[in-house]
C-alpha cells in the first residue's frame, strides 16, 4: 500500500487544475482509504486529501474505456445522472467529495460495458473495499433501468 497526499484550491484560478492532477494520479488506482480535511487559512482555503492506495493489477479482459459522456446514448445518459445523484447524496452522508466515491470516469465505464454483477465491477479496477462499501448501491441502480 502507498500513500499520497493531495491539496485542492479552492480558488478560481487553481480549483480545476487541481482536481485534474487529483484525477490523472487516480487512475489505475486502487483506492484503499481516504482522509480529507478543509483547511482554512487566511491567503487560501483548500482541502488536503490523504489517499491510500494500491497500483490496480491489469484486468484480463480489455475493457471498453470511455472518458466522456459525450459518448453515452439517451437512456445511459439518464442512468449515468442517477448514478451521479446517487453519489452527490452518498458524498453529502459520508462528507466527502463525491470523486473520493467514484469519479465520472469510473460511471460511465461501469454503464459503457453494462455490468450486472460484482465480478463484473472488479475486473473494471474496482478494489474490494470499494466493491464492498458501494458495490451493491450501484448495482441497484443500474439494474433498476
Amino acid at each position: 500500500m502507498k500513500i499520497k497526499t493531495f491539496h485542492i484550491r479552492l480558488t478560481k484560478e487553481h480549483l480545476q487544475a487541481d482536481e485534474e492532477a487529483l484525477n490523472a494520479f487516480l487512475e489505475g488506482k486502487e483506492i484503499v482509504n481516504t482522509y480529507s480535511e478543509l483547511i482554512k487559512t487566511e491567503k487560501v482555503n483548500f482541502w488536503t486529501i490523504l489517499i491510500s492506495y494500491n497500483e490496480m493489477a491489469q484486468v484480463a479482459e480489455t475493457p471498453i474505456q470511455y472518458s466522456t459522456n459525450s459518448e453515452l446514448t439517451e437512456s445511459e445518459q439518464n442512468l449515468y445522472e442517477n448514478l451521479k445523484k446517487w453519489r452527490q447524496n452518498q458524498a453529502e452522508q459520508e462528507q466527502v467529495n463525491p470523486f473520493l466515491i467514484a469519479q465520472n470516469r469510473d460511471l460511465i465505464i461501469l454503464i459503457k460495458n453494462k455490468v450486472s454483477n460484482l465480478e463484473d465491477m472488479k475486473k473494471l479496477g474496482w478494489g474490494e473495499k470499494r466493491l464492498a462499501k458501494y458495490g451493491h448501491l450501484i448495482l441497484k441502480i443500474i439494474l433498476e433501468k
